[in-house]
């Protein structure tokens, strides 16, 4: 029997959990919402910078094949708090780089950090399921989008009152280290995960298609994170405090949407849910390249987290429950799939920003959703996927 979650006391393993969710996002979020800062210190070009955002792709593609075999030799809360702490410490790098090269390897680390915090933090949320008998995925994953906006927002303000990026992360990281060690003999105590835990796994036909949704939903997720506050500040003028405000309108309304997922999906069903997200997503995006201003941006970014609110939750319940696949695995596969996406994307998005224009790397960002949404409707036939 599901017990009733209750995250009133910060002692209860589950909310201790879902506060490592939201510090990630909030770190996260933090360095993403300043990166038109750190390009126009740079002096970089789109280019340029969707060669140096690889790093970040390409440390957390490696480090999410290799966590599943790391965690499974570690404590669960000794995963914990080594990958939090990593990033805490790896997060203000970015802000120290003099050139592309030296940022392409400082979001090297960011991304190893990210990608052994993702896997750690995804394993202990199922080692809390299996012991405490409570469905906490959902939950977890709407602090993360919750860090999203107080990451940004922090981030907006830092920038309104001329906080240098550099003070800005490294603070940030030091606060955000300091959180968890409040919450650090909960998380300590946590039973430890099964030996055979977050494998890279495609031997179910099942999780092949989910991988395939992944790389193009969380290649889309990730894409219209990193480029929200740029495509506002270069492309439409906005200043660096506006385009911070556009991205947490951004993760404001994927907050409010993942919230409400359990509501739409018993109104809607998994299907119909995962549709009319990929449709309100392509609509939010189109809003900025037809008309190209800084509040339709706004606005339409905040369209599009809507939409693409719950496309990556439902696919990451739905490999957390495939037959003869541990969750742990199902979720690493997944999660590797994307992190290739969002590799394969940077660049790309880069360089039609740079030879064509930013509106043109949204309008990339559409085809994949669009292309993720096709598959979804010829998938959804065959399989059936459940949160």
């Amino acid at each position: 029997m599901i017990k009733t979650l209750n995250l009133a006391r910060l002692q209860n393993p589950a909310t201790a959990v879902g506060l490592v969710f939201m510090t990630l996002s909030i770190l996260y979020s933090g360095w993403i919402a300043r990166i038109p800062e750190v390009q126009s210190n740079l002096g970089l070009s789109k280019s340029q910078l969707g060669f140096s955002l690889l790093g970040l792709s390409i440390g957390a593609l490696s480090m999410t094949i290799t966590s599943g075999w790391l965690t499974s030799k570690l404590r669960t809360g000794v995963s914990l708090t080594s990958s939090t702490l990593l990033f805490c410490f790896c997060i203000a790098l970015p802000a120290f780089a003099w050139d592309e090269w030296s940022l392409l390897v400082a979001l090297f680390a960011v991304g190893v950090g990210n990608g052994f915090m993702n896997v750690a933090m995804n394993a202990a949320a199922a080692v809390v399921e299996r012991s405490e008998q409570v469905n906490i995925m959902p939950f977890c994953h709407a602090m993360y989008s919750l860090g999203l906006i107080f990451g940004a927002l922090l981030s907006s303000a830092a920038g309104a009152l001329g906080i240098s990026v550099a003070l800005h992360l490294s603070v940030l990281g030091a606060l955000m280290a300091l959180v968890y060690t409040l919450i650090h003999p909960v998380l300590n105590q946590l039973p430890q995960a099964k030996r055979e835990v977050t494998r890279f796994s495609l031997r179910s036909a099942e999780l092949l298609m989910l991988a395939v949704l992944a790389f193009c939903f969380i290649m889309s997720e990730g894409a219209i994170a990193d480029w929200t506050a740029v495509y506002l500040k270069n492309e439409l003028g906005a200043s660096a405090s506006i385009s911070s405000l556009g991205y947490a309108c951004f993760a404001f309304a994927m907050t409010a949407g993942r919230f409400s997922c359990n509501y739409f999906r018993a109104m809607l069903g998994v299907q119909q849910l995962m549709l009319w997200g990929v449709v309100i997503t392509i609509a939010g995006l189109l809003l900025p390249v037809l008309l190209p201003s800084v509040a339709a941006g706004i606005i339409g970014f905040a369209i599009a987290g809507l939409g693409i609110a719950n496309l990556v939750p439902v696919i990451f319940a739905a490999s957390a429950k495939i037959e003869g696949i541990h969750p742990s695995a199902g979720i690493a596969t997944v999660l590797t799939a994307g992190m290739a996406g969002l590799m394969l994307c940077r660049p790309i998005i880069g360089w039609l920003g740079e030879s064509r224009g930013l509106g043109m790397g949204l309008v990339f960002i559409m085809a994949m959703v669009a292309i993720g949404g096709l598959l979804t409707l010829l998938g959804m036939r065959r399989f059936r996927l459940s949160l």
